[in-house]
């Protein structure tokens, strides 16, 4: 049978009725008791900084064992670009749960876990299934039990069998060229993209105007029947890697039970796919999105690479270029030979500032709403971040309750649309039965009818909106995120204009001084109106005629 939803079995032998499930531990009415060993933001830092260590240690002997597993000879730089991004994942996920684990052992010695026998452990098909399952409860006992069986061995007080099996939940897919495969052949002069992440004005003007020399093709669904894991191979061929720490060791170790199938069983049958359907003769690919998760267009990408052909990308989020610590734009900007950001420059040569091409302009509409977006965070961390979410929930509330009536009653709340485990929408409307909620489906429609777009985070939203001209208001406190030094120079200056505020009673009571009647001075007046335009040049640039200069840039 399934295990419990709430993970894991927390238990004081001298207390039979004290058990406790482990991210329970997190629920906003437990987390100020007991804290997190990821409260301390000097360690968060420091622990990102370790993370990228240790994926920069571990990732050549990977290569190297995946190419024995495979008899290939491949370069690492192949292999960082097809399993780069899981395994910064999986070093991510172990690396949290046991530092967890031994914090809280540190603070309670008499803790005893049950743990998931080992017949039960799963492997899933794909590097994004990796990602969904680790946001639920099975996958994250897997991973904590095999944690604990390593370094907390006399900790175990039993074990948990279980018949549950983690179901294919994102697809494979392919593309197919073979209506164009005679044009191909005859251009010199080729590029492809696949998911630029542009607007789809832009993405017509493009393919029309360079006269087929930049063509777009969208990736199609494929079929392919489930495979076995070769555990007996896999210990084989992936172990004795060298390791400088006891985590690291741990890491190593259980690398070769969760590595997903797509990546080794798999691999094979991906590559024959490849060979049917992909184009051959192109001379760039370029890609937003599918760097992270479309696995076969991965293994496309590499041997594309192998070959010696380029691989251009575009920045798809509103938080690159800001952040210190940001697993996307690391793995990304290293596997990619030009990387086209939204305005953001760095020292780095295959870093070229460009436009947010997928920003769209919105269409000019009555403005009647004051539109407040919220956001989610995991329940199970990804980047070390969860644990800052019972805090956000406490900043919704101070927020709402600090506005006046008649600024609350014209709000429209906007739940983010998936709920993770924490219950943010439950937990608001328990205290705020009588607020506004949207039910627009479409986020453009709203934001281009509201007067002013409030935000209690960094997010592609709130660039949308600064972007666009809309009145903007934002809070989060100070340590909210660590940014680059550059990036915290331009948010002093939002902060310098009330665009942002460190917490939410600023906020709210510079709403109510301001609007309705003096929010359109605000945001107009030059001050405020110098800083949004350098903010937005920099996180957020947006031009006429973007389809003609993305002609010029991709045909060079």
């Amino acid at each position: 049978m399934p295990v419990k939803q709430e993970l894991l079995v927390l238990e004081s032998p001298n207390k039979s009725s004290s058990a406790v499930y482990f991210y329970d531990w997190l629920d906003p009415d437990n987390l100020q008791e007991i804290g997190s060993p990821f409260d301390d933001d000097s360690f968060v830092e420091k622990s990102h900084k370790y993370v990228f260590e240790i994926y920069e240690r571990l990732l050549p002997q990977l290569a190297e064992k995946l190419n024995k597993f495979h008899n290939e000879k491949l370069s690492s730089n192949y292999w960082e670009i097809v399993i780069g991004y899981w395994l910064i994942d999986y070093i991510y996920k172990f690396y949290d749960r046991y530092i967890t684990l031994k914090f809280h052992l540190e603070n309670n010695i008499n803790l005893k876990f049950e743990v998931l026998a080992e017949k039960s452990f799963q492997i899933v098909e794909t590097g994004h299934d990796y990602e969904i399952y680790s946001r639920g409860s099975f996958l994250n006992l897997q991973i904590i039990s095999k944690i604990i069986k390593l370094a907390f061995r006399d900790k175990i007080a039993g074990t948990i069998e279980s018949d549950e099996v983690l179901e294919k939940r994102s697809d494979f897919y392919t593309v197919n060229c073979s209506g164009i495969k005679k044009h191909l052949s005859k251009l010199t002069s080729k590029t492809l993209l696949i998911c630029p992440y542009f607007d789809n004005s832009i993405l017509k003007l493009v393919q029309v105007k360079s006269l087929g020399k930049i063509i777009s093709l969208n990736p199609v669904k494929l079929e392919l029947k489930s495979v076995q894991a070769d555990l007996n191979k896999r210990r084989t061929l992936l172990s004795d890697f060298k390791v400088s720490d006891d985590f690291e060791q741990i890491l190593a170790k259980e690398m070769f039970g969760e590595i997903p199938l797509c990546y080794l069983e798999m691999r094979h049958t991906l590559i024959d796919e490849i060979d049917k359907n992909f184009p051959k003769s192109m001379k760039r690919i370029f890609s937003a999105n599918q760097w992270e998760f479309n696995e076969v267009f991965k293994l496309w990408a590499a041997e594309f690479k192998e070959r010696g052909g380029a691989l251009l990308g575009h920045q798809h989020g509103g938080t690159y270029g800001m952040q210190e610590y940001h697993p996307q734009e690391v793995y990304e900007t290293k596997i990619l030979d030009t990387f086209y950001t939204w305005g953001w420059e760095k020292n780095k040569k295959n870093i070229k500032s460009f436009y947010a091409s997928k920003i769209k302009k919105l269409k000019s509409t009555e403005k009647n709403k004051v539109l407040y977006c919220t956001t989610m965070y995991n329940y199970y961390p990804r980047y070390f971040e969860s644990y800052k979410f019972p805090a956000y929930i406490e900043r919704q509330k101070s927020f709402l309750t600090s506005l006046s009536s008649d600024i609350y009653s014209s709000l429209l709340l906007r739940f983010y649309p998936n709920d993770t485990g924490w219950k943010n929408k439950e937990k608001i409307l328990n205290s705020f039965a009588d607020i506004n909620q949207s039910t627009e489906p479409d986020f453009y429609n709203e934001l281009s009818s509201s007067s002013l777009f409030i935000s209690d985070h960094s997010s592609t939203t709130f660039l949308e909106s600064i972007a666009n001209g809309i009145p903007t208001l934002l809070f989060w406190p100070d340590n909210e995120y660590i940014l680059h030094e550059d990036a915290k120079a331009l948010f002093n200056k939002l902060k310098s204009v009330n665009i942002l505020h460190s917490d939410p009673f600023s906020a709210a009571q510079f709403l109510n001084n301001n609007f309705p009647n003096k929010i359109k001075e605000w945001w107009l007046s030059s001050e405020v109106k110098r800083v949004r335009e350098e903010f937005c040049n920099t996180y957020a640039r947006t031009s006429k005629g973007l389809a003609s200069k993305w002609i010029t840039e991709l045909k060079i």
